[in-house]
């Protein structure tokens, strides 16, 4: 098949389907709401351009550059959907990593994963592809890129180069698809790729099936098996680099060098301790001499390493810097989206999906410029000249646009502005937003959707709630006194809110003198929080009075409350704390009250024996490996010998769980807890309940 007839036949079936169906409304957003833009969105990403080239070619004029900015500013888009595209076109090997635990090994996996995808990887995007292309598996590569090249917009929306959802980079073919790869260097990468196997004979007029089949071969996957041993067998960065300019740049002439980028750097400086940070720039360091030396040899590929950070971590890392040059010229600042580029990222992808936006109106500004209002946070900008100094966060514009997009694809009038009957206008927006915060709620919903429950769901809101005032703004809270506040155990604590700031994007810590502050993402936030926090409280009462339950039992153990009196905690309290007692960080004092209340209430009426017995053997077992907070003993004296007189009640039906756990309690005698817990004994075997 010739490549015009292919790109012919590939319009005519375009235009021969309804164009809602062929954009798969269904599945695909031309919008990326809160998340980052991928190596497979750049048909999608707008407004950025001019910074994209500028940033690809900064990288290239320093061995070691920095790209800073605050939150939600859109720099992993920047690189993953410009700058790494724009870097392969003019041959770098682009390798990007994120941090983790341990930032010098994960560079080392990202190589492979960035340089060398798995050919499994490889043969699951070319199975996507051959499903829809003319011809499937019979096609040629050549008429396999022309198909493509003649795709509207609306279906590469909906094929996203047919890169796996699973595949943590890009594969080569989807990269030719791109096109920041031409077909021939793909073939040129597979050929070196099976260097140490068999000949693999491609060419452009191969067809599709055959090369699947070729990089399905079981010698295809032990030639990637043995490079890939090369790499991660190296001791060091340093080493890893020489191996690839000895072992795999000679395969590949063309290149132009090798580049690293790792984003998201500030994850040096929350999850690892500060040595890491000095460990990792000696690293650098040391790879940049020894590559400089070499810098005469023939064939010689350079290396350079960018890292990207947001600014509040910036005066961390800027002390750092002085060994490798002026930190001015090393690093490039990115700013929010102008209005310009705010109107080119919210309008191009409806327009090229077809929806003209209606042009201006009797004030002179359009529906485009009277969306973007919206955002404006209250201030006493007016006029022309304030419209043009405005700046916009790219994860807002985003959020705004998914949102619009979500409810526009269900009015009775999405078809027609599709055809280009009529044109979105303005009242067409107030109806899908009647106000921003509609946005920030249908953000909030989608998001704590995809937490696993509703405890964590629960957790998730109660965490946002602290950090907003009483009168409806940012409480920016110290991290670890953020901590504390939560009725979790620290590390379930720990754990929400790195989620909240990776995965989901609600919350942001900044580090600071003094220590890591946490803020909500945005004030549109706020009220949306508040009205799930409401929700969540109708829906569980339980669940809601527990930060009230951990409150209350810490005042009770200060308190003189005399058990034979009264009952300081009341059944909802009890309730709560026993049924989220594996989740909660309560001290050994704090059990032992818990206890003593829970001895001296007795079984509630309607609660089966078993669960109450259940709840009483939990908390003795906490009481048991319980600490007291002033030494480094278990709280219980005997603490071996209840634990195995805990395994032996395990087997035993009618064990007396009542005196297991009044042992538990009276392991320490030397507190107000311990003499309360006595005499809620001298109730319960003496029968003088009141």
């Amino acid at each position: 098949m010739s490549q015009s007839s292919i790109a012919e036949r590939a319009s005519s079936d375009v235009h021969g389907r309804a164009v809602h169906e062929s954009i798969g409304i269904s599945e695909r957003s031309p919008y990326m709401a809160a998340h980052s833009f991928g190596g497979a969105d750049v048909d999608l990403f707008f407004g950025r351009d001019a910074q994209g080239v500028a940033l690809a070619r900064f990288m290239q004029d320093q061995r070691l550059s920095i790209l800073t900015a605050p939150s939600g500013i859109g720099k992993t888009s920047l690189i993953q959907a410009r700058v790494v595209p724009l870097l392969e076109r003019q041959g770098w090997l682009t390798v990007l990593a994120r941090p983790g635990d341990d930032p010098l090994q994960l560079m080392q996996q990202a190589m492979v994963e960035h340089l060398l995808p798995k050919p499994e990887i490889e043969t699951a995007a070319i199975q996507r592809l051959a499903a829809e292309v003319p011809g499937g598996d019979e096609t040629s590569l050549a008429d396999v890129v022309a198909w493509y090249d003649a795709l509207e917009f609306h279906d590469r929306v909906r094929f996203r180069f047919f890169a796996p959802p699973a595949a943590s980079a890009l594969p080569i073919f989807c990269r030719v698809l791109r096109g920041t790869m031409t077909l021939e260097e793909a073939l040129e990468h597979y050929e070196a790729l099976s260097k140490r196997g068999p000949f693999l004979g491609l060419s452009p007029h191969m067809p599709l099936g055959a090369l699947r089949d070729r990089l399905e071969a079981a010698s295809m996957a032990a030639a990637w098996a043995d490079w890939c041993g090369l790499l991660t067998s190296a001791g060091s960065l340093i080493e890893v680099v020489q191996r690839l300019e000895q072992s795999w740049f000679p395969l590949r002439p063309g290149l132009a060098g090798l580049l690293l980028i790792v984003d998201q750097f500030e994850e040096v400086f929350t999850r690892l301790p500060p040595s890491w940070l000095d460990h990792f720039l000696a690293e650098v360091s040391e790879l940049l001499d020894a590559d400089a030396s070499s810098d005469q040899r023939p064939g010689y590929k350079p290396v350079q390493i960018m890292v990207s950070l947001r600014k509040e971590f910036f005066a961390d890392i800027l002390p750092r810097l002085e060994p490798f040059g002026t930190a001015e010229q090393m690093t490039f600042f990115l700013g929010a989206l102008t209005q310009q580029q705010a109107r080119e990222a919210l309008a191009s992808p409806l327009e090229k999906l077809g929806i003209r936006f209606d042009p201006a109106l009797e004030d002179g500004r359009d529906t485009l410029d009277r969306m973007l209002d919206q955002m404006r946070e209250d201030d006493d900008e007016s006029g022309e000249s304030a419209a043009a100094s405005r700046h916009f966060p790219a994860m807002v514009v985003s959020l705004l646009g998914a949102h619009v997009w979500s409810r526009l694809r269900d009015m009775p009038v999405f078809q027609s502005l599709l055809d280009g009957e009529r044109s979105f206008v303005w009242d067409d927006f107030t109806t899908l937003v009647p106000k921003l915060e509609n946005v920030f709620e249908e953000f909030l919903a989608s998001v704590l959707e995809r937490l696993p429950d509703d405890d964590a769901r629960f957790d998730a809101v109660e965490l946002l709630d602290r950090l907003t005032t009483s009168g409806g703004y940012r409480n920016i809270i110290l991290e670890e006194d953020l901590i504390d506040q939560l009725p979790l155990r620290q590390e379930e604590a720990k754990a929400l809110l790195a989620r909240l700031d990776q995965n989901l994007r609600l919350i942001r810590r900044e580090s600071r003198r003094g220590g890591r502050y946490v803020e909500i993402v945005h004030e549109r936030l706020i009220a949306p929080v508040r009205r799930q926090r409401a929700q969540l409280q109708r829906q569980n009462p339980v669940r809601a009075i527990l930060p009230h339950a951990v409150d209350q039992l810490y005042l009770v153990r200060e308190d003189d409350v005399d058990p034979l009196q009264a009952n300081p905690l009341s059944q909802d309290y009890r309730e709560a704390l026993l049924r989220y007692l594996g989740r909660l960080q309560l001290d050994a004092l704090a059990l032992k009250v818990l206890l003593a209340n829970t001895l001296l209430a007795g079984q509630p009426r309607g609660v089966p024996s078993e669960r109450w017995h259940a709840s009483v053997r939990a908390l003795a077992k906490e009481l048991a490996h319980a600490r007291a907070d002033d030494m480094e003993r278990p709280i219980l004296r005997e603490g071996e010998a209840l634990d195995r007189a805990l395994d032996i009640a395990g087997t035993v039906e009618d064990f007396d769980w009542r005196w297991l756990a009044t042992r538990s309690a009276l392991a320490d005698v030397s507190d107000q807890a311990g003499r309360r817990v006595r005499r809620a004994i001298a109730i319960e075997l003496g029968g003088a309940r009141r």
